[in-house]
This record gives C-alpha cells, structure tokens and sequence, in this order.
C-alpha cells in the first residue's frame, strides 16, 4: 500500500473532491491545471532558495533570482503562460528583496543554531496498519534541543493558528520515531509576503533620508542604517571630488555604487577621516527612527510549538487514523466540496481547483473542464 503524506490528510480534510483530483494514484487522478499561477510556485522557489543556501551557503536572494528566472525563461517559450510572465516578474523582484532581508535577520537568529538535514523525505511511520510519509525542511539542534524546522511564506502577521496546526502535530510524531524521542516540537519560520524598503527607497532624490516617522513595518534597521551610510558618504562625495577619488568611484556613481563601499552591514569603515565623523552626525539627526526599528522586525520571525504525548496520541486516533483510513478505503463514495471545517474556506480563492469544484456544487458538467484545463501532475509539490 503506498504510504499517505500529511498533506494529503491536511488537504483531505480541507476538500476532499480537490484532494481525490489531485491525489497520486491509485487513489486519485493526480491532476494539476495546465496554466498554474506562478503564485502558486512562489513558495516553491522560497523552499529551494533556502535549502540551497542552507546546503552549499550560498545568497538566498542568488538563488531564488536564479530559479526564478529559469522558470520565467520556461513561461517565455511557450505563449500559453504568457499572461502570467509578468507576474513572475514581479515575483522575482519580490522574493529576491524578501530573500535579502531573510538573509541578514538569520545571521543573528542562527548564530546557535546547527542545521543537521534540510529537505529530508521520510517514509514508513506507522499510522495503525497504515504508512505515513512526509518531509522535513529542515532539522536543526538549539541549546534546547533538537526541533523539526518549517519554513512559511505568509501574507498575514497572525499565527496563532500553530497552536492547532496538523501538520505539527504529525511530523512531531514521526520525528519523535525517527530521530530521537526527545524531538521538542516543530519550530515555524515565518517570512512575510512583503518586502522590506531597501535603502535606496528611502534615500530622495536629493540625498536625503526620509522624514517618514512610523517606519515601523515599513523597512528594517539594517536597511535603514544602510541608508544613513550611503546618504552619508554619497552627500561627501559630492562635495569634495578628492573624497570621491579615493573611495575609487566613478564619475557618475549610483546608489548601488555606495553601497558596494560597506561589505554587507560593516558601516564603520574609514575610507575618508571624514566619514565617521559625519556618518554619526547622521545618525543622531535620526536617532528617534532608528530607535524605534531597533529590534523590531515585522517580516521574519519564529514560533515554537511544542507537542505532548497526549496531544500526539490524540490527533493520532481522533484525526489522523480515521482520515487515512478513509483514503485508502476502497469502498464506494462520494467526494465531496469544501467541508467548512477550520479555515476550509478561506482557502478556496487561492485552489487550483476552485472552477470544477464550484461546477460540481451546482451539477455542471465539471468532467470537460477537467479533461480540456488540467494534465497529470509532473512535478512533486513541496511540502
């Protein structure tokens, strides 16, 4: 019997009719639409960008920039995805700003973390006579243990949802089989749908920074010291040609050319005598925005869900067991629509399977829809 993946049982339990269309066989129709939104691959290209700088430490951004432009390369072949190039576009833009700011926030956050696996498949965890299967993003080791680590791509702040979330609940499970049975729980990474300003957003035309004083959700502290820095010593060389000269600028030097003076985040560097001395005349004119930013980040951030045995074993029995007990049935029945438990849905706007779904509801004929828009699946979904 093949093994049933978690998030099958999470998209079971959301809409059985999508789950049944696009299930692997034997158990379902393994369908995927033949124009997929490139939304829908955009945590895809989050997932590889960050195992693949994780495992060969390489720049988040460099890679997701990469990938995305192999896929944009793919759509421009074939004038079937033509509309949606340009929002693969935009996405590239979107994720590599996303990517860099993750970039600087884990330097921090991962300076007592150990990575031990990232993107590991697991298979043969026993559910009754049943074999669960899914994948790890990552498995780190902290000061406090050993945690399964999720990433998420998000568009909202609000995560008390983890508390409850399945999918916690059974990788702990298997990890706890696994690994080790100590595993503390599932530790969310959260990386928000929104770019960060970038310096150069907050620099004017003139030179100056911006005078915006809620810059709180708007950019980070990184980018806006990266910001007084560049304003700085782009207002110096404009003054004194010699000062120019000896940074080794061109004549006609753009933002990107300052910035490349300070080596990531290392703003103490004195090129100039001048430099530091007026770089911290800038800082206290904006001492107050600074301030506020300071140790505030709305665009990454952590949640640790621990699990008991208690909470385990009675997912295991009361959901888990029962829902894939009913997936690998072989006995007569009828898939049906969104079940309106949970946020179930909440999550219909964004299903691949929104217009045969809705034809079923009304008894339209979904069966042409499904033979003339979808194909068999050719990619793995990432979990």
């Amino acid at each position: 019997m093949e093994p049933v993946h978690v998030s099958e049982i999470k998209s079971y339990l959301r809409c059985s009719l999508a789950w049944f269309w696009s299930a692997p066989p034997p158990r379902g129709l393994n369908l995927e639409p033949k124009i997929d939104r490139p939304a829908l691959g955009f945590g895809r290209l989050v997932h590889s960008a960050l195992r693949q700088g994780y495992d060969y430490s390489e720049p988040f951004a460099d890679v997701f920039r990469a990938e995305s432009q192999k896929l944009q390369e793919r759509l421009a072949d074939d004038p079937y995805y033509a509309s949606s190039l340009a929002t693969a576009r935009e996405q590239e833009s979107l994720g590599v700003a996303m990517l860099g700011g993750y970039q600087q926030w884990a330097k921090q956050v991962d300076e007592n973390v150990r990575f031990l696996s990232t993107e590991t498949k697991w298979s043969g965890v026993k559910l009754g006579r049943i074999s669960l299967a899914g994948r790890f993003d990552a498995v780190v080791e902290r000061e406090d243990g050993l945690w399964i680590l999720d990433f998420k791509t998000t568009t909202s702040s609000n995560t008390d949802w983890t508390a409850q979330d399945l999918q916690a609940t059974a990788y702990v499970y298997a990890a706890r089989q696994l690994i080790d049975p100590h595993v503390r729980g599932m530790l969310f990474r959260f990386l928000l749908k929104s770019a960060p300003y970038t310096y150069e957003k907050l620099i004017l035309k003139k030179g100056d920074i911006t005078k915006r004083q809620d810059l709180t959700g708007v950019t980070t502290y990184e980018e806006f010291i990266k910001a007084l820095a560049v304003a700085t010593v782009q207002s110096l060389a404009k003054e004194d040609f010699i000062v120019r000269e000896q940074l080794g600028l061109p004549e006609e030097p753009t933002l990107g050319d300052y910035a490349g003076l300070f080596d990531g985040t290392q703003f103490d560097k004195p090129w100039h005598p001048v430099f530091k001395q007026a770089f911290l005349m800038t800082q206290r004119m904006y001492y107050q925005q600074a301030q506020s930013l300071r140790g505030a980040n709305h665009y990454f951030w952590e949640v640790p869900e621990y699990r008991t045995e208690e909470q385990i074993n009675l997912a295991v029995k009361h959901v888990l067991l029962p829902a894939a007990q009913r997936m690998v049935s072989r006995s007569k029945k009828r898939w049906v629509g969104p079940t309106g438990l949970g946020a179930a849905f909440a999550v219909c706007n964004s299903c691949r399977f929104r217009t045969p779904c809705e034809m079923v509801l009304r008894g339209a004929d979904y069966k042409s829809i499904l033979q003339t828009d979808y194909q068999q699946r050719k990619e793995e979904v990432i979990e």
